[in-house]
């Protein structure tokens, strides 16, 4: 198979680097007892609300570009957006 990349020094190290960060985690849910253990304690759920905190936060001061939220945006664009907005409560009855 060819690599693209020709064995690129830095796409090795990213590569390598995001493998640690992920055995990190794996490591932390294993130290709370297994995925359900990590559930019941709410890690994912913070873990998912800080990581998309920091991700708004980029974006509303500009340091990451998504087209057309805050960068290229259209001069008429309205600003009405259907937005799916879910009752938490009304999915866990069901």
């Amino acid at each position: 198979m060819a690599d693209p990349w020709a064995g690129s020094y830095m796409m090795e190290t990213l590569t390598h680097e995001l493998a640690d960060e992920a055995m990190k985690i794996i490591d932390e849910v294993e130290e709370l007892g297994g995925m359900t253990q990590a559930i019941i304690s709410g890690m994912p759920k913070m873990r998912i609300e800080e990581s998309a905190a920091r991700r708004q936060a980029k974006i509303d001061s500009g340091a990451e570009v998504q087209v057309g939220v805050n960068k290229y945006r259209l001069e008429n664009q309205e600003q009405n957006f259907d937005v799916l907005k879910i009752d938490n409560a009304d999915v866990r009855r069901k």
